[in-house]
């Protein structure tokens, strides 16, 4: 009785996970527990899903695990567990549903230099009124992404116990029972196909074509160079040939003979050669376990945006319009500080994304991110602690940061309290932090803190320590009077605080 086996792949994991993850049992259980492995079997065998088939259409393949054209695809027992081998895959069949419907599922982790790699596939075999049909999906994931192994249908025919089509290995050379002959028939490769005629066979490099299958006996036989005109290598050939297909193996024999040597020196005055090959895998399979040990990972690429992705995925988590992935993976407006009132947010500022340093260089992305609490003329040691409007900057000769208001070309202009745009430091391009954005300077005035601004003109910036305590502050020389904030004429002839 020949049957169809369908391979047909589409979305059935969320169906089957409670399954796949207890998956069949070996003994009693619950009433609420899946059938054992021996229920499984004993069902397959009932709606005469085991056996071989061959594949004999694919649509929508792509995938390497799964089948290729004429390979087989094999319904077996492992001991007590049914077993589905399709393409590079080997599956248990964990669970029946319904009317002759059986679900077989696996899952298995790997890597290698260029990633990791999820695999989950899960199929469901069953009777339809054309022959048999075998549904399946997969969750492919690799290196992050959604792979090769998605939909796709296949169509197979049930082997016959003696069909003799397919490849066969022979593990040794041909051995002579009678008669001599030089010719050899050699270990390796054993093609049978459907020819025009009959059945063709290459065993390595030697051809016969037309053979007959008597099904009854399942022998394959035929011949070349009897009733027709074979010539080998320049010498005139004949050769009759007897095979028997059994368990998957062929063996036979095969009569073999030269009417003269070969233009390479060969004779060969007639020979029985015996001939044995079994069926040769078709790829090596892989056993699946019914789950994997790590949770399925995101796959970017399956139009879903989950958990855990970001917008560098923009199949599935694209930026709304007017948004772009900044660097934190984060979907964000972008902007330029001075349109920084337009382009942001109330409670917004421009910046470089994950910045933790005071540079800000022209090449910079700028997306708008939530504003510091560290307003202007307070200390701070990244852009990022400021408010809007405002950058971390060091002043002319200053060795501490505070806020302080962005100038320059398409800014506004600086305040009174700080009415210097800047020419070093941030906005210079040569100062200590050489960064494409200038900031608004103060010039401390007689007796005022220097550690961060520049004196006025005519003032210098004093260091003194007393104790072991340092400050700095703006003075001049005794020479043109001290006041009242700086009393005392130093040693070294500038005025100072009266400490």
């Amino acid at each position: 009785m020949t049957h169809i086996l369908r391979l047909r792949f589409a979305l059935l994991l969320a169906s089957v996970s409670a399954a796949a993850c207890s998956g069949p049992s070996n003994g009693s259980a619950g009433p609420d527990a899946g059938p054992t492995a021996a229920e499984i079997w004993k069902e397959l065998e009932a709606c005469e899903l085991t056996g071989d088939f061959r594949v004999e259409q694919n649509q929508g393949n792509a995938c390497n695990e799964w089948p290729r054209l004429g390979e087989r695809t094999i319904i077996e027992r492992d001991g007590e567990l049914p077993i589905l081998r399709a393409g590079l895959l080997e599956l248990p069949v964990i669970d029946v549903r319904g009317d002759c419907v059986f679900v077989a599922a696996g899952c298995k982790t790997s890597s290698d230099d260029f990633g990791e790699r999820y695999l989950a596939p899960t199929l469901e075999l069953s009777r339809s009124p054309e022959g048999i049909t075998l549904a399946a999906s997969a969750v492919d994931v690799e290196r992050g992404y959604v792979g090769a192994c998605s939909d796709a249908s296949f169509t197979a025919k049930r082997i016959p116990d003696c069909d003799p089509l397919g490849s066969f290995e022979a593990p040794a050379s041909a051995v002579i029972r009678s008669g001599s002959c030089e010719l050899e028939w050699n270990a390796g490769q054993v093609e049978i196909s459907l020819g025009e005629e009959g059945y063709d066979l290459a065993w390595g490099s030697t051809e016969l074509r037309g053979l007959s299958l008597d099904p009854s006996t399942c022998t394959l036989s035929g011949d070349r160079g009897i009733s027709d005109f074979w010539l080998y290598n320049n010498a005139m050939r004949h050769s009759s040939i007897t095979l028997t297909i059994a368990n998957g193996a062929l063996q036979g024999q095969v009569s073999d003979a030269l009417d003269s040597e070969t233009f390479d020196g060969k004779s060969c005055a007639g020979a029985t050669f015996e001939l044995v090959a079994a069926r040769a895998a078709d790829r090596e399979v892989e056993r699946l376990a019914i789950s994997c040990d790590i949770p399925q990972p995101v796959a970017c690429g399956n139009g879903v945006c989950e958990e855990g992705e970001s917008c560098l995925c923009q199949e599935d988590c694209g930026c709304e319009q007017g948004f772009e992935c900044a660097p934190d993976e984060v979907c964000r407006a972008p902007c330029t500080m001075a349109s920084e009132g337009q382009d942001c947010g109330a409670g917004e500022r421009c910046s470089p994304i994950g910045q933790q340093g005071l540079a800000i260089f022209s090449s910079d992305p700028l997306f708008c991110e939530d504003e510091g609490s560290t307003s202007i003329g307070e200390n701070c040691s990244s852009n990022s602690q400021c408010v809007a409007g405002a950058v971390c900057h060091y002043g002319e000769r200053g060795t501490v940061a505070r806020c302080a208001a962005a100038c320059g070309e398409g800014f506004e202009q600086c305040s009174a309290d700080a009415p210097i745009c800047g020419s070093q430091g941030d906005g210079s391009g040569t100062g200590f932090y050489p960064t494409a954005v200038r900031a608004c300077e103060h010039r401390a005035a007689i007796g005022e803190d220097c550690r961060a601004d520049v004196c006025e003109s005519g003032l210098s910036c004093l260091e003194s320590c007393i104790d072991g305590v340092c400050e700095k502050y703006c003075t001049h020389s005794c020479s043109s009077g001290c006041p009242a904030e700086l009393p005392v004429c130093g040693t070294i002839g500038v005025c100072m605080k009266n400490n």
